[in-house]
């Protein structure tokens, strides 16, 4: 089976849609979808009509965002990082926008910034930038989202106030208590993280 069959056929199966019910959606016949699902892709042309038929975004026919998996709204950021050359957390609120692939963040406390990031599996990357003219905070983040998706473990790395190249962990979480459980965990841990920790 295809990844991209994989999904049409768990997303078909979760809306209790017959395989016949999406042939008529997509204007082609049942054997075409049973194809689709066990041995073949659909060709290109065709994701964008199945994924609407599925109402499932393209990014989730191709499994490169999981399914059901909405980013949108209140989140909390903890930042390992320093202020003249001391050792500090920054914290965060942030509001979340999320569509398809697509999640940007808009943060409030320390300084403001925002982020654009885009999902790849439970993978988010991508930038941030400070907002306010007479800052420059500026670079890139990775995070790994956790199995519930309402937390993320990662870090950052780019021109913060201290100098013009920096890093340190982070974490996103709705939660702003396990958000600081997940970075203490994370500034004690030693060595690569294999698995999200269980915080």
């Amino acid at each position: 089976m295809t990844s991209i069959g994989g999904n049409m056929r768990t997303r078909r199966e979760a809306l209790k849609i017959s395989r016949a019910a999406l042939a008529r959606a997509l204007d082609t016949n049942e054997t075409q979808v049973k194809r689709w699902e066990t041995q073949t892709s659909p060709p290109s042309d065709r994701l964008v009509d199945i994924a609407k038929a599925l109402d499932m975004s393209v990014g989730q026919l191709l499994g490169l965002m999981p399914i059901g998996l909405d980013m949108s709204g209140k989140w909390n950021a903890v930042w390992q990082t320093s202020r003249r050359g001391e050792a500090t957390i920054n914290t965060h609120e942030l509001e979340a926008t999320h569509a398809g692939e697509f999640v940007n963040f808009r943060a409030t406390g320390d300084y403001g910034w925002n982020s654009d990031q885009q999902l790849y599996g439970t993978s988010l990357a991508g930038t941030y930038r400070a907002v306010e003219v007479h800052r420059n905070e500026h670079g890139s983040l990775y995070f790994v989202l956790g199995h519930t998706g309402d937390a993320a473990i990662g870090r950052w790395s780019g021109q913060w106030v201290d100098g013009i190249l920096g890093g340190g962990y982070g974490v996103l979480a709705r939660d702003p208590v396990r958000a600081e459980l997940l970075l203490e965990w994370l500034m004690r841990h030693d060595g690569p993280i294999t698995e999200f920790p269980e915080v």
